[in-house]
């Protein structure tokens, strides 16, 4: 059934869980083993395994999500999340295709003091 006509367009629900890289593995898309996996909670995204000092990147879908608490700028990854903040520098090549290895250059703890 399609909106009435003037209306808004339906958004898409975001899902309650989100990698910063995929592989494909038995026909179907899951998160790298090497990436941050982000996990929408009551109280907004959460790090599923906190904040590890490598991660896979596909930086063209880090570029897509609509998300304020992770972008790409200047070069750097920034991860805010309800139980820390992090940022990421490239630091090589990654094993996962498409991807770059990124290394974790800072961590704040969620309700650490600035």
């Amino acid at each position: 059934m399609s909106p009435p006509p003037g209306a808004a367009p339906e958004r898409r629900a975001l899902p309650t869980l989100l990698a910063l890289a995929y592989i494909h593995e038995d026909g179907r898309w899951v998160p790298a083993l090497h990436t941050l996996v982000l996990v929408r909670r009551s109280d907004g995204w959460a790090s599923d395994n906190g904040f590890p000092d490598e991660i896979a990147v596909n930086e063209r879908l880090v570029g897509r999500l609509d998300l304020p608490g992770v972008r790409i700028e200047r070069g750097r990854l920034r991860v805010s999340a309800t139980n820390g903040e992090a940022v990421y520098v490239p630091v090589g090549e990654s094993a996962i295709g498409g991807c770059v290895r990124y290394g974790r250059l800072y961590f704040r703890a969620a309700g650490s003091a600035r």
